[in-house]
């Protein structure tokens, strides 16, 4: 369900109680929209969204629609990416086009003619980002050249190698095969056989330079490897 309009505005104490309301009522999920100008109206639906997840521990966020071709898809995949790190799986992100106010596209510096075009390259260009890869990309509306803002293996290892050599004293390449390391998802495939074998409790010790990270990170393993 959608909040009522300016829940937001009437301050955190209020807006805390209503999502309480929501979620021990048995709701699934909460929704926001989003708009720049929206005939001079507007509240950016990832800001909405953020807001609303911090104000609840567990209910999930759906953005219906966030006008993507509006923005820059490097930025969006850079927020994306962060409020996986506060609220892993907790975000549903619809995306449109807009178009009921022209004149919203138009003052973004977009030309309304163009916005699915710049859709699909938006769209290229965040997957690609959120997968953790090093993306080029020369189309019509975007050029980048090894952009890069998600969680990688490569970034995980740096953080792990360093402490595991100076507990054993070894170099890592000796029981890296043992260390799972990289994001969420690399994560619980490494762990994924041991819970197949049986083993229901982990003891983890992550490693990251940002302790909300850490935590973020091990809630995200924790989901990924729940068994109904």
């Amino acid at each position: 369900m959608f909040p009522p309009p300016g829940l937001l505005n009437q301050g955190p104490d209020t807006a805390t109680e209503y999502l309480a309301r929501v979620g021990e009522a048995g709701i699934d999920h909460v929704c926001c929209g989003d708009h720049v100008s929206f005939f001079g109206l507007g509240f950016d639906g990832l800001v909405q969204a953020t807001a609303l997840a911090m104000l609840h521990p567990a209910l999930p966020v759906h953005v219906g629609v966030y006008l993507l071709p509006l923005r820059h898809p490097v930025l969006v995949a850079r927020q994306l990416a962060d409020f996986a790190g506060l609220a892993p799986g907790r975000l549903v992100l619809g995306v449109g086009v807009g178009g009921e106010d022209r004149h919203e596209v138009s003052v973004c510096g977009v030309d309304p003619a163009t916005r699915g075009s710049r859709m699909n390259e938006c769209l290229a260009i965040v997957r690609q980002l959120l997968d953790g890869s090093a993306v080029s990309f020369h189309g019509t509306f975007f050029d980048l050249d090894e952009a890069v803002i998600a969680d990688s293996k490569q970034a995980a290892r740096a953080c792990l190698a360093p402490v595991m050599e100076a507990f054993y004293q070894l170099p890592f390449e000796r029981f890296e095969r043992y260390c799972p390391y990289g994001t969420a998802d690399d994560v619980a495939e490494f762990l994924t056989p041991y819970v197949d074998a049986g083993c229901t409790e982990f003891n983890l010790i992550p490693q990251s330079p940002d302790q909300d990270q850490a935590v973020a990170g091990v809630a995200a393993v924790k989901k990924q490897l729940a068994r109904p």
